[in-house]
């Protein structure tokens, strides 16, 4: 037998679980966390997911502790956290669209269920967060993150703040990495819509690190107290173009962008 074909038979055995059909099936499911992480700055690693939610829901025997199953097998806790934040996506897209020719009462039923497993999902993929950011490794270069004032850093932008902090910056980091679930959250509890023009970007603010979400160079965001006293610093030590403030309603942000 081949190593390839006993490997793929192994992974099979491994995941029978999900109540599927064939190793192919079984494959489908993986989407394997190294590869969504490398297309997700295009789309592909939600789209990998969302088709292996798919395939599980309609082949697997039992396809809601499938879909739970092959979201805590997720290899890390990064590939977890992906995990749960997409199948949330999904649980949001059924509560959405209830079947057609369902009765007021039907409609009003399906919604309740499927906002009440989004909801689920959604405090598993916080869990995970939590893990990831509480994480005793401060140092991470897969989510490019560290630890500082207790909140989780991007790295580029770590090192600027220290270097400020030893040329006479006496602040601290108030904010740093937030979830996009919670970065649109503080915008409804401030204005009471998704985004907050000029104060609040919502899931698409500098704070969720996009297009790719992990914090590499150029991604993210931090709020900063002594902010005045930072532009100074920032400027006089030549960080102005890579970390900068331009929004005239938050002064404390800084970002690349500068909102």
């Amino acid at each position: 037998m081949e190593p390839d074909q006993r490997k793929r038979i192994d992974l099979a055995e491994q995941n029978f679980n999900f109540g599927l059909q064939s190793v192919d099936d079984v494959e489908l499911t993986l989407a394997n966390h190294k590869t969504a992480a490398a297309d997700d700055s295009r789309g592909g690693g939600e789209t990998l997911r969302q088709r292996a939610i798919h395939h599980i829901w309609d082949n697997a025997k039992n396809p809601l502790g499938a879909e739970w199953d092959w979201a805590r097998r997720g290899d890390t806790k990064r590939a977890r956290y992906r995990r749960w934040r997409s199948l949330q996506a999904w649980a949001k897209g059924r509560m959405e669209n209830p079947p057609e020719g369902s009765s007021a009462e039907e409609k009003a039923k399906w919604r309740a269920r499927w906002n009440g497993i989004r909801k689920i999902y959604r405090r598993k993929k916080i869990q995970v967060l939590k893990r990831i950011l509480a994480d005793d490794q401060v140092d991470n270069p897969s989510w490019g993150t560290r630890i500082m004032d207790g909140k989780a850093v991007p790295n580029w932008i770590a090192d600027i703040l220290q270097d400020c902090r030893d040329n006479g910056w006496p602040g601290i980091v108030i904010s740093g990495f937030r979830d996009p679930d919670f970065s649109e959250q503080l915008c409804f509890d401030m204005c009471g819509h998704p985004t907050c023009p000029g104060t609040c970007g919502g899931r698409f603010s500098n704070h969720a690190c996009p297009p790719s979400g992990d914090c590499v160079d150029g991604e993210g965001a931090t709020d900063n107290s002594e902010w005045g006293t930072l532009d100074s610093v920032l400027q006089r030590r030549g960080h102005w173009d890579r970390l900068k403030n331009d929004l005239p309603n938050d002064r404390p942000h800084h970002s690349r962008t500068g909102h």
